[in-house]
């Protein structure tokens, strides 16, 4: 009887640790964005190196010239960008909660775009979706084909999606 008692015991007080080591709720708090270049009319905050995204703005925003933003990632990096494009394939949630989503330019499935949001900014996309896509050239994204090839695309972290009807 002794045993089963200590036994007992025992179970209850696994049972006890493992509930209060459970992980707690993923926060749904506004994700801060860290930049290493401010954008353009944005507030740099103290001296981190974290900006204020200005509201949003339409006229802001400049239409993407693909072969510029590809050719010159670097002078383009910073840029306010727009473009209006097919989604090629479902969107990806990545490990910090991100969602990507590969987009092509127009009749030229050759032009893609690699797309980042949070999902405060928009949900997920389905392929052949149209959208109008606002946001900021972060570089160049590069990524393995189904053929297994490595392909580098431009890179937009987004800041407004408009899904086309």
């Amino acid at each position: 009887m002794k045993k089963c008692l200590v036994l007992l015991v025992i179970v209850t007080v696994m049972i006890s640790m493992v509930a209060c080591t459970t992980t707690p709720p993923v926060s749904q708090e506004p994700v801060e964005t860290e930049m290493e270049q401010p954008v353009e009319g944005s507030e740099e905050i103290e001296d981190t190196g974290k900006i204020e995204i200005p509201p949003f703005n339409e006229s802001d925003y400049t239409p993407m010239d693909y072969e510029s933003l590809n050719r010159n990632p670097d002078e383009n990096e910073g840029k306010l960008v727009m473009f209006t494009g097919t989604v090629l394939q479902d969107s990806l949630t990545n490990d910090d909660g991100s969602i990507s989503s590969l987009i092509f330019i127009d009749e030229y499935t050759d032009q893609l775009v690699e797309t980042t949001w949070f999902p405060e900014t928009f949900g997920r996309l389905l392929a052949d979706d149209v959208v109008t896509v606002y946001g900021i050239s972060v570089g160049i994204f590069e990524y393995t084909s189904a053929e297994g090839s490595i392909n580098s695309v431009p890179w937009i972290l987004v800041y407004k999606i408009v899904l086309q009807e």
